[in-house]
This record gives structure tokens, C-alpha cells and sequence, in this order.
């Protein structure tokens, strides 16, 4: 006898999983002993049962233990991956973009924190398929020493390119399938511009599985990474758009409107996150609202700005104090309004000084 479930995709560790070929199939026993999450692939797990009553026991607990390794999914706004002690898990999601698109912009924000790593995936698109070749994903990213390769559509194109460790590098594509045309970017700077000639179909294929920081296929709906070369560093802001972008936004904070960072879909896979507000799009800007407006008042106020002129006069001109005169003139001009203008002193002969103030007074006073 022969059950299938439709489960969220369960992998034995020890054993293969069940992808509708009966070759592959595995009993029902020892997919219970060792599982381990593969994240919401939607996958079907088959068995060979025994007994009915057996049967429907393994049912029920292979249901429950499914829904109880469930990882919810999540979103990245305002968090950055650290892959720098996660070399065997990467982060995925599955079944973006919904449609196919035949010309498209992608940008990461990456830092290899391993000055020895000399090849390394940035991030890797592929669809529902047989091959098993790494090298013909749908779309990737990635570093051979200083090469750095683009794969795209059945077809690759290599470009010298020096990436150094421990700084972030935005890096950017533009596919063009009219012209069959890949743009790649470097901190907003056009390095390489060339018509892929050699492409098995001109646009990206949708639903597909998408993997940050390691190269995979998709087999029969499986995610297969491949597991020579990982990525150790801190991987940020991934972002995807259905056209062809301008060159001055290729180091813009914009929100992608087929694969976004802040969307809730992101399956973390055990990958640890943390903040990304040191990032040059790590914070989200938020624009503070309007003040509203108060309306205005009929009223209007009046000033007056009026001339005045002190005197002071001394017995002697020896017993005049400049620095006196001066302070206790100011409290005068200062007591009756603050906004008094000094105009100096005037000589007016003998002992006698002029001192005039310019002084601004509301009609209210």
C-alpha cells in the first residue's frame, strides 16, 4: 500500500526524498526516525505502510510533526544576514516572481568576511527542472577568485571584476531580452555591458526558487544547493524590479516591485539576522507628516519703532563712569522693550553725555 501526504517539504538526512519516482521512494519508518525541514516547497512525501490501523498512526504523526517544524516566514526590513558562522544554511524563498519577466533589474549588498574565500556564490534563481548542471540556473551571482560570473538563461558571462574582503559591494544586473542585453553593475558604475547570443530562452521563468548566498537547482520542485562553495560574510538588501532601471537609481533604497527585502516571505532557514542601520539602505526613511495647518489670524500686530534719546550729567567730569553709564542705560532701554537698538554716546560739551536707543514697541502696549 502507498500513501502520499502533501506536507511543507521534509528531507531525511540519512535518507533521499520522494519526487514521484518510484525508484526514490523510501518507507514511511525511516522518514520518521531522521527529518529535517526544508522550508514551504509544498513537497510530496510518499511511503510504503504497513498495516491499516499502523498506517493511519504514521499518518497522523508525520502530519503533526510537519506542521510542528514549520517556519514561519518572515521579513528583512531594517536586518542584514550574517552567513559568517552558517557556512551549511542559506536563506530562500520560493515561488517569485509570479510572472515571467523579459527584462528585469537585481541588486545585492554583499561583504565577504573571509579573506581566503576565493570562490563564492552571492545568490542563485532557478525553476522546476531536470538539469543538474549548477551552472545553467535561470539566474545567479557569483565570485571565482576575480571573475565574477553571471548566469543567465542557460548561458554565462564572466567579467574581472576585484571584490575585497570585509567591505560592501552593491552589485547590480539589468537583462534586457529584447536585445539580449546584460548590464552589470559595481557601486552604481557600469562594468561590463554584453549581448548574450547563447541563451536557451530570453526571459526569466516565474514561480521559481530563490537561494541567497549559495548556488542550487531546482529539481523536480526539490532545492538541491550545491555544497562546494558557500559563503562566509554579511549579505543585505536584495532587491528586484520588472524593467530596466537608470543607472543613477542602481544605488538607491528603492523597494523592489517583484522581490522586495521588507516583504514578509523570507524563509530564514536558521540564518541569524541582525541590524542593518550602519548599512547606506539599512534604516528605513520615515517621512514625518504635514503639520497641519492653523488658520490664520485676521489680526495683525503693529509696531512702532521709536527714537530716544537719554542724558546724564555729572558734578565733575572726573567722577564720570563710562561702563556705569552705559549698564544703567541699557536696563532703562531694556525695561520698557527688550528689542532695543544702541546707538552710542554722543558728546553734548561740558559734562552732560547723550545716549539714544532705538526701541520697537507693539501698538498692544
Amino acid at each position: 500500500m502507498t500513501w502520499l501526504i502533501s506536507g511543507a517539504g521534509i528531507q531525511g538526512s540519512k535518507h533521499s526524498i520522494y519526487t514521484g519516482k518510484s525508484s526514490r521512494m523510501i518507507p514511511f519508518l525511516l522518514l520518521l526516525d531522521d527529518v529535517q525541514r526544508m522550508g514551504g516547497q509544498g513537497l510530496r512525501v510518499a511511503g510504503i505502510c504497513p498495516p491499516k490501523f499502523l498506517c493511519i498512526l504514521l499518518i497522523t504523526a508525520a502530519a503533526l510533526l510537519i506542521l510542528a517544524t514549520g517556519e514561519s516566514s518572515t521579513s528583512l526590513k531594517e536586518k542584514q544576514l550574517d552567513y559568517r558562522m552558517q557556512r551549511d544554511k542559506y536563506v530562500f524563498l520560493d515561488g517569485h516572481p509570479e510572472r515571467e519577466l523579459c527584462s528585469f533589474t537585481v541588486c545585492i549588498d554583499i561583504k565577504r568576511t573571509d579573506a581566503n574565500l576565493a570562490t563564492w556564490p552571492a545568490f542563485s534563481y532557478d525553476v522546476n527542472g531536470s538539469s543538474e548542471d549548477f551552472r545553467k540556473a535561470e539566474l545567479a551571482l557569483s565570485m571565482n577568485k576575480s571573475i565574477l560570473q553571471v548566469f543567465i538563461l542557460g548561458s554565462v558571462v564572466e567579467v574581472k571584476q576585484d571584490l575585497p574582503a570585509f567591505k560592501m559591494h552593491r552589485l547590480c544586473c539589468i537583462w534586457d531580452g529584447a536585445k539580449s542585453l546584460l548590464e552589470i553593475f559595481h557601486h552604481g558604475s557600469k562594468v561590463n555591458t554584453t549581448t548574450v547570443h547563447n541563451v536557451t530562452h530570453k526571459c526569466l521563468r516565474p514561480r521559481g526558487t530563490l537561494a541567497l548566498g549559495r548556488l542550487h537547482k531546482n529539481q523536480d520542485g526539490i532545492m538541491v544547493p550545491e555544497q562546494l562553495f558557500t559563503f562566509t560574510g554579511i549579505l543585505h538588501y536584495f532587491q528586484m524590479w520588472a524593467s530596466v532601471r537608470d543607472q543613477q537609481k542602481m544605488t538607491s533604497c528603492d523597494r523592489g516591485d517583484v522581490i522586495s527585502w521588507q516583504d514578509s516571505y523570507w524563509h530564514l532557514n536558521g540564518i541569524k539576522t541582525e541590524s542593518a542601520h550602519n548599512q547606506h539602505c539599512g534604516k528605513e526613511e520615515v517621512t514625518p507628516p504635514l503639520p497641519s495647518k492653523t488658520p490664520e489670524s485676521s489680526a495683525t500686530e503693529t509696531f512702532y519703532r521709536i527714537r530716544m534719546e537719554s542724558s546724564m550729567s555729572f558734578p565733575s567730569l572726573e567722577m564720570f563712569d563710562y561702563y556705569d553709564a552705559m549698564d544703567l542705560l541699557r536696563k532703562l532701554a531694556s525695561s520698557i522693550s527688550p528689542a532695543y537698538v544702541e546707538a552710542g554716546w554722543f558728546p553734548n560739551g561740558g559734562w552732560k553725555k547723550n545716549y539714544t536707543h532705538e526701541l520697537q514697541l507693539p501698538e498692544s502696549i
